[in-house]
């Protein structure tokens, strides 16, 4: 009997022993020093990834707003970066001649998407403003020739002529819906509204002034 009082007063022991050991190596590990993080400063001529046979696969640069990370083709243009800009991230994809077609970015009410034809003009854009989202349609000359967009109490929709100036613009507003039927110079001619109560007409002049309505 005291024998196995002794084996147990022994465990008991052994085993308050390992609890303070395992306490100790926890609590230095909570206590040590961070231990410090590996880091690559990059030159001012960037950072060149190579193949085995030299040729380049990617660089890493930086700019005035960061770094910018290019991704190369087997021709040694760059046809893809990641980099920053002013308003946050920005992701550019280019052709095999290097030229700009599609870039994805952050703007300052949200983000945007353009597609740039190749005279690198942008030729479509979804993006976002103060009042929600956007559609834009660009021709050959990079002028704007429709847009779908909201607005602070509503949505519009304009077709524009070759240069950009609004041919047909139509209007969601507070009481219904709005179309302008204009001139080569962006003035309206024609005006189909709704009003609080019925619909109107308005045919107006070169000058603005109305020659009829209804009613």
């Amino acid at each position: 009997m005291r024998k196995e009082r002794i084996y147990i007063g022994a465990i008991i022991l052994l085993v308050i022993g390992i609890f303070l050991m395992f306490s100790r190596a926890v609590k230095a590990q909570l206590t040590s020093e961070p231990k410090p993080v590996s880091e690559i400063v990059i030159p001012e001529s960037g950072i060149v990834f190579k193949t085995p046979d030299g040729k380049v696969l990617a660089k890493i640069t930086s700019s005035s707003n960061g770094g910018v990370l290019s991704i190369l083709n087997n021709q040694g243009k760059i046809v893809a970066e990641i980099g920053a800009q002013k308003d946050g991230g920005e992701i550019n994809i280019k052709n095999n001649d290097e030229t700009p077609v599609g870039i994805l970015a952050t703007e300052a009410y949200g983000g945007g998407l353009t597609i740039n034809n190749f005279h690198k003009r942008p030729s479509a854009k979804i993006s976002t403003d103060a009042n929600g989202g956007g559609i834009v349609i660009g021709n050959a000359a990079g002028n704007n020739i429709a847009k779908i967009g909201a607005t602070d109490i509503g949505s519009e929709f304009n077709l524009n002529d070759y240069g950009g100036r609004v041919a047909i613009g139509m209007k969601g507003a507070t009481y219904g819906g709005m179309i302008n039927l204009n001139n080569d110079k962006g003035r309206p001619l024609a005006v189909i509204a709704t009003t609080t109560r019925s619909g109107s007409v308005v045919i107006l002049d070169n000058l603005g002034n109305t020659i009829w309505s209804k009613p």
